[in-house]
């Protein structure tokens, strides 16, 4: 069986970055016999349009298009569903993704055939197992055999799964095949940073409000240091890649199988040729000999999402924070040369003035350790009381304006998609709030720029001057006419990220203890993503 895996553009950070999870189910098809090509379309080298994935469909004929659905690809996902069922009606359209923990239904109703709700890797095989020599027609005959996965029936009416298989043991999930996707599209200089990322943690033991990821609430299952040391020496001797985002939710949940990653990288010698970054909390006890471990084996950025500091914000979204151990923690890092990124997040409902400037100050104060602030506007996701208790913001995620606006240049170099949040106002906060928050944006946004830039010089400086002029000019035109912005800028927006890699990337070397340079630092400020 052909199945051509596709996700659409959810870029919202500096850099092109491959998926991962998609990667793992793309792979474990291809591994039990099936014939597969990925087209993922999150590279700021080139921008693949409904026109281009119409041309691999016809040019792959395969039996089965499998999407990779996120909150904020979702409206172009489902315009291409709606174009392609008439296009190619013996297609079989299937779908997975973060986005349908939440949003089966969603998807259902807007064309999609069959959708896994939860995890894949046990739902796969036997789906396309059933789906082999089916149709649109006749696929859902003895479907609901199938755990884990929701479809549309015949007669028009819902099934929806009850059961969500799920691996016990994340030591048996595979090495990614990135030689399955349009790989040429992410790699031209050798040198760009964050395309690979490898995820060895399931779910989180905090309940923090506004994450939506409710399912995996106490789920504390991790591969073995074995298992990361593994994918890291295959990502290393396969593609050369000498950065990597270990991506699990808390990196130092549990200690034991962190100790044994790092040794392993140390005995190796791979801690000389492939640096990380990675995430965690404060609120873990973190000892000064794992810190000086984590330096010895490679790692040079740890993000930490504080998100709040007031005792009262901490309390409103249900997270176990301390001021004194954010200060003990950042501050150790900080002293191993490990570079500590924060990232911050406002605009909540309960949110005012006086909060906001309390956080300012607060805040300010951290960047004793660090002038990496990342700031994010709460946008409400499907699966939170923010989303699901304001019935008036359904949906707003496939307003196309949204989609357009993501979509656009400027958007990208100007961080106008967090204005953009901003002045959508989703909670109705009054004037003075809304005030109170851009101006906490902005003022950060000044006050950290120049830690994004690894080696400042008068050539930087200029490039970074004609960046943000042609982001206007994108800009205006985007007024003008969306479809103009996009025709004009989309190979210029390649050329930036091509230059700004070649040129002005962080050197892929690991830096020496106590710098402050970081490996997944670029040249031109950009968005960026909140962390967990």
């Amino acid at each position: 069986m052909k199945i051509l895996f596709v996700r659409n553009s959810c870029l919202l950070m500096s850099h092109s970055q491959l998926s991962y999870g998609l990667g793992v189910i793309a792979t474990m098809a291809h591994q039990g016999g099936h014939t597969v090509q990925v087209l993922d379309n999150n590279t700021h080298y080139r921008f693949f349009e409904m026109k281009d994935v119409e041309k691999r469909i016809r040019s792959f004929l395969p039996d089965v298009l499998a999407y990779s659905i996120t909150m904020h690809n979702a409206f172009e996902t489902y315009r291409q569903v709606s174009h392609f069922r008439k296009l190619f009606p013996g297609m079989i359209i299937i779908a997975g993704g973060i986005h349908m923990r939440h949003c089966t239904m969603e998807a259902l109703q807007h064309g999609i055939h069959a959708v896994v709700e939860q995890e894949g890797e046990l739902v796969i095989l036997p789906l396309l197992a059933h789906l082999t020599g089916r149709t649109p027609e006749t696929f859902v005959s003895g479907l609901e055999s199938v755990a884990g996965v929701s479809f549309v029936r015949r007669d028009g009416t819902f099934h929806r799964a009850t059961e969500f298989p799920a691996l016990e043991d994340l030591d048996a999930v595979p090495i990614v095949d990135y030689d399955l996707f349009n790989l040429s599209d992410y790699i031209k200089t050798g040198r760009e940073v964050g395309n690979f990322y490898i995820n060895g943690q399931r779910g989180c033991p905090f309940k923090c409000t506004f994450c939506a990821d409710e399912v995996q609430l106490a789920d504390k299952r991790s591969a073995s240091g074995e298992w990361m040391f593994n994918n890291v020496a295959a990502l290393y001797q396969k593609y050369g890649v000498r950065y990597i985002l270990l991506a699990d939710n808390n990196i130092t949940l549990h200690q034991d199988r962190l100790i044994d990653f790092c040794n392993r990288m140390i005995e190796s010698g791979l801690n000389e040729k492939v640096t990380f970054s990675s995430q965690t909390t404060t609120r873990f006890k973190l000892s000064d000999e794992l810190v000086a471990l984590m330096k010895r084996a490679g790692f040079v950025r740890i993000n930490f999402g504080l998100e709040r500091l007031t005792p009262f914000a901490l309390a409103s979204i249900k997270k176990v924070q301390h001021l004194d151990n954010v200060h003990r923690v950042l501050s150790l890092v900080a002293k191993h040369g490990i570079q500590p990124s924060i990232f911050v997040m406002i605009g909540f409902p309960f949110d005012n003035k006086n909060l906001i400037e309390e956080e300012r100050q607060l805040f300010l104060d951290i960047t004793r350790y660090t002038k990496r602030l990342f700031i994010s506007i709460l946008a409400p996701a499907p699966g939170t009381a923010y989303y699901d208790d304001n019935p008036g913001i359904k949906e707003w995620y496939l307003d196309e304006k949204e989609y357009l606006m993501l979509r656009a240049h400027f958007t990208n170099v100007l961080d106008m998609h967090t204005f953009h949040t901003i002045k959508k106002n989703f909670f109705g906060l009054p004037p003075e709030t809304t005030a109170s928050i851009e101006e906490f944006y902005n003022f950060f946004k000044k006050y950290c720029y120049g830690s994004f830039i690894v080696r400042p010089s008068i050539l930087t400086m200029i490039m970074i001057w004609l960046d943000f002029g042609l982001a206007r000019v994108s800009q205006g035109l985007f007024m003008v006419s969306p479809a103009l912005e996009f025709a004009i800028f989309k190979r210029i927006r390649g050329l930036r990220y091509y230059f700004g890699t070649l040129f002005f990337s962080a050197n892929m070397e690991r830096p020496e203890a106590g710098s402050p340079e970081d490996t997944s630092s670029t040249a031109f400020p950009s968005s960026t993503t909140q962390a967990d």
